[in-house]
């Protein structure tokens, strides 16, 4: 195996391949730092994938809202039902009471949330706070751009809010692991620099002394087996294990060990 093909295929093969380290302890610092590059593009794009199915269950509900949402005609004064109706409401099949709609209340409170999602009125939009407190929002042109034009008249339908979702959607995937990589490479590369300061007393164990570069790249090398295993962790089955954090970092310092051994021969 050459060195771009243990590189390109070091996230599978460092769990068991000893060529790996021995390339890294061969390289530079620049090795090291080219794969913290590589394994963030891969967490970036593995999250990406992660949320890309998870969101099939929102495609679902949004499918439902298209159909079950009422026609609603917003000016800048608020909103009304098209079919000049007062009142209606959504009530998911699985997820039970999703919204209220009662144009003649002027306001609602904690007690109307208590057995529904969203709560909206001709003039603003009522839902639960994550910390449990009621937040509300005004939806006519003074709450949402007192300053700016707006249309005098806008047909709200399900069809109109899932494209809108489906927008943000496609946003999102396309966004994200402009996002995520960034995160994933700072994260990645703190995370090895200080387990190279294992790294440095390990080298003092060994007969054959390494320069900080090359005890950069094995670090970096070792510990991507902490980062696979965590991946992995996202998915299905493998997600109820229980398996701590703490034990991925434990292994990290392990293969280092090994790496550091494996690779105390002048002739590897």
């Amino acid at each position: 195996m050459n060195k771009m093909t243990s590189f390109f295929l070091a996230p599978l093969t460092a769990f068991f391949l000893p060529q790996v380290y021995r390339d890294a302890s061969k390289s530079s610092w620049s090795r090291g730092l080219l794969y913290v590059v590589y394994c963030s593009f891969l967490a970036a794009i593995f999250l990406v994938m992660i949320f890309a199915q998870r969101l099939a269950i929102s495609d679902a509900f949004f499918q439902w809202v298209k159909k079950e949402s009422p026609v609603l005609i917003w000016t800048p004064e608020g909103l009304s039902f098209e079919d000049n109706r007062r009142t209606a409401r959504l009530d998911h099949p699985v997820y039970g009471p999703i919204a209220v709609f009662d144009m003649d209340r002027a306001f609602a409170s904690g007690r109307d949330l208590r057995s529904t999602y969203l709560f909206v009125t001709s003039k603003k939009i009522y839902f639960i706070h994550p910390y449990g407190q009621v937040e509300e929002r005004d939806i006519t042109k003074t709450g949402i751009l007192p300053n700016k034009h707006l249309p005098q008249r806008v047909r709200v339908t399900g069809q109109a809010i899932e494209t809108f979702y489906l927008t943000a959607k496609l946003a999102f995937l396309i966004g994200a692991p402009g996002v995520l990589f960034p995160a994933f490479f700072i994260m990645f590369l703190v995370g090895n620099l200080v387990y190279s300061l294992a790294g440095l007393l390990l080298n003092l164990l060994r007969k054959n002394r390494l320069r900080y570069g090359a005890i950069f790249s094995m670090t970096c090398f070792a510990t991507g087996i902490s980062i696979v295993l965590s991946g992995l962790q996202l998915l299905g089955p493998l997600a109820s294990l229980p398996w701590p954090p703490a034990m991925n970092f434990l292994l990290g310092l392990i293969y280092m060990c090994a790496a550091f051994t494996l690779t105390d021969n002048p002739t590897s």
